[in-house]
């Protein structure tokens, strides 16, 4: 699809984008893809020692 034929939507590069998490102000580093029949699911954490990725994970879902 054309940004002629869908004047409305806008195409983000998702590895383009940065992810800070709000426990350490560091930038997450994506760890996970999961292709879905309507969305795209990508996950990120941090890589280091201080965060429980269990408490600081970030899930990024962007419909296809």
């Amino acid at each position: 699809m054309s940004a002629a034929e869908a004047p409305d939507k806008h195409v983000i590069d998702i590895f383009m984008m940065s992810v800070k998490c709000g426990n350490c102000e560091n930038y997450q580093t994506i760890v996970g893809f999961q292709k879905l029949p309507d969305k795209n699911v990508y996950t990120y954490e941090c890589e280091n020692d201080r965060c429980d990725p269990n408490v600081t994970r970030t899930i990024v879902e962007v419909p296809t």
